[in-house]
């Protein structure tokens, strides 16, 4: 005996003012997808999970138990991080050992699946992000929010060089860094970008120390009170049912 059609609502984003009524045959979970494609009648991607409700509607929760997975990069190593010099906005490239860095980085990146890769906009970070292209194949995208922090008059300075010029307490003295909270800021807009943008992606961003420690420390206040970050460690970052999760922090075993 054949199963009669019945109105059976499409409810979009958990709203009330978002469902629509289709007559539609009895569905079960095994079908789902393929209802909501012939209700719809479209095959665009939707950002959610389609689950079927008490009363028989196709409920699509936005977002729902789709995990935006974000891979944050160190930039390989350079000379002025061999020689303790604050590098910040300085345009400063990689040396021989960073780009050998890279190249291990890249041979471990290359079993794994990843969709874009999104870079600073300073040389190192450029460079660090054009070798693992060459081996992954996906676009590259430079942006500025994710360059390093700021150091001021400080930069291409040594410690001893800092203490020397402006004496011991020269962090307490106004030399021009931009503020730690502010970086902060930059990183987390940036990732609350990608959250939106990309559901459901796989991310690689190749960023600098202080803006991925930062941005850690006020993502995650409870697991990360410090932080250090190693040249071109990798740091997983996963974004499910609007939690972050930190799966994998400061991981240099490709080294």
């Amino acid at each position: 005996m054949g199963i009669k059609k019945r109105n059976i609502r499409l409810k979009l984003a958990v709203e009330d003012k978002n469902m629509f009524l289709f007559p539609i045959r009895r569905i079960t979970n095994h079908h789902l997808a393929i209802q909501f494609i012939k209700l719809t009648g479209s095959i665009v991607p939707i950002c959610g999970t389609i689950c079927l409700g008490n009363d028989g509607e196709i409920v699509v929760i936005k977002g729902a138990g789709m995990a935006t997975t974000i891979g944050l990069i160190r930039h390989g190593v350079t000379e002025w991080n061999n020689l303790s010099k604050a590098q910040g906005i300085s345009d400063i490239p990689l040396n021989e050992e960073g780009i050998e860095q890279a190249t291990a980085l890249t041979k471990r990146l290359s079993s794994e699946e990843w969709d874009v890769i999104f870079s600073s906009n300073l040389t190192r970070a450029r460079q660090t992000a054009e070798i693992i292209q060459q081996c992954l194949g996906v676009p590259v995208f430079n942006d500025e929010r994710i360059r390093e922090i700021n150091c001021g008059l400080i930069e291409g300075t040594t410690e001893e060089e800092r203490i020397t010029r402006w004496g011991a307490n020269w962090r307490e003295q106004n030399l021009g860094m931009e503020d730690f909270k502010m970086v902060a800021k930059r990183g987390l807009t940036f990732l609350e970008k990608l959250i939106n943008e990309y559901v459901d992606k796989r991310i690689l961003v190749i960023s600098h120390g202080a803006l991925i420690g930062l941005s850690l420390q006020h993502l995650l206040p409870q697991h990360f009170q410090k932080t250090y970050i190693d040249n071109t460690s990798i740091t997983i970052l996963t974004h499910t049912n609007n939690k972050w999760a930190c799966q994998l922090y400061n991981c240099t075993k490709h080294l």
